[in-house]
């Protein structure tokens, strides 16, 4: 079922988050909210092959994102998902706030059964041994391009 539907793990509390400002009385460090607006997110990440979506930071789409970036290198053999940001410090693993960061972050506290086993990983990207790589780039206009 895991490798079937991403929104598996989250129903069961497996995928964990950490919030910079916690409420007080919160812990820092909690299961991704199971909520009816991201499942409803995530299914329709899914089921469209592109689109635009406006996001605040209460929604955790960034959160989401990388989660499904990191779902998607885990069960599907030799991917290459790639995260774009304006700069590389906004994608790049340097904490929990760039979206390489959340995806370590993730990586590393789901359940031992599911943790992917990584054979290469620096600053800019991870690599796993299922043949799927992430990896973070920042903006321009041949980037992207040259990593097809």
């Amino acid at each position: 079922m895991f490798r079937a539907d991403p929104w598996y793990a989250i129903e069961r509390g497996w995928v964990l988050t950490q919030d910079e400002h916690p409420p007080e009385g919160m812990p820092a460090v909690r299961p991704f909210p199971a909520k009816d607006n991201i499942r409803a997110t995530l299914v329709l990440m899914l089921s469209e092959p592109r689109g635009m979506l406006a996001k605040t930071r209460q929604l955790m789409i960034t959160w989401l994102v990388a989660w499904l970036l990191l779902w998607d290198a885990m069960t599907k053999d030799g991917r290459l998902n790639i995260i774009q940001g304006k700069r590389l410090d906004d994608v790049k693993a340097n904490g929990e706030k760039s979206v390489l960061g959340r995806i370590r972050f993730m990586r590393t506290h789901l359940p031992h059964f599911l943790q992917p086993e990584v054979v290469e990983q620096n600053m800019t990207s991870e690599s796993y041994t299922n043949g799927s790589t992430i990896e973070a780039l920042p903006e321009g206009g041949a980037i992207v391009r040259s990593r097809t």
